[in-house]
């Protein structure tokens, strides 16, 4: 097997600035929908809201989708660089929960509720993300942690793997430290 890669600080930085930059994407479209929303507030969830989302970002594919007692806008294209297969997806709604709100109301727990992954939990994790960046002390020893990992993986795969016939159980037993049979 050939050896796996070291990662530096600079590498595990720039991925944690490349995930808050994505994240800021999403944060942007949760606040975009928030905006389109508000005129709707009271109002049954319907087609009409991903209509006022497209009229404020023409450039944007903005479609309503109903899947499984779920209400979501879906959005691609234009100035978010999104392709279509890697929509956005945002919830803004239940068939138990059908009235529009941004926050929480007798109605529904709210807009900001359903679709916190891109909201407020997103915002969160970004906060954590900067606080990663900004200890150097905390990046190196991400770092000692994955080389680390690597080369102990690196290690167990070229002792155990073929033509050893307990090849697939010791992996396991190395990952979740149970040992036996597959369906155990």
């Amino acid at each position: 097997m050939e050896s796996i890669k070291k990662v530096t600080p600079e590498q595990i930085i720039d991925f944690i600035k490349s995930q808050i930059t994505a994240e800021q994407q999403g944060i942007f479209l949760h606040n975009e929908i928030a905006k389109a929303l508000k005129p709707f507030e009271g109002k049954q969830v319907s087609k009409r809201i991903a209509t006022a989302l497209q009229k404020m970002h023409p450039g944007w594919t903005v479609f309503y989708d109903t899947d499984y007692g779920m209400f979501h806008l879906c959005i691609w294209g234009g100035d978010t660089d999104i392709k279509y297969d890697q929509r956005f997806r945002a919830l803004i709604g239940y068939e138990s929960e059908p009235i529009v709100s941004i926050g929480k109301t007798s109605d529904s727990r709210g807009f900001e509720y359903f679709d916190c992954c891109h909201g407020s939990a997103a915002i969160e994790r970004n906060s954590l993300r900067h606080a990663i960046i900004d200890n150097p002390a905390k990046v190196q020893s991400i770092v000692d942690a994955i080389n680390n990992y690597g080369d102990a993986l690196a290690t167990l795969e070229n002792t155990i793997t073929y033509p050893n016939p307990d090849e697939y159980s010791l992996v396991r037993l190395a990952y979740n430290g149970k040992y036996g049979t597959w369906h155990k």
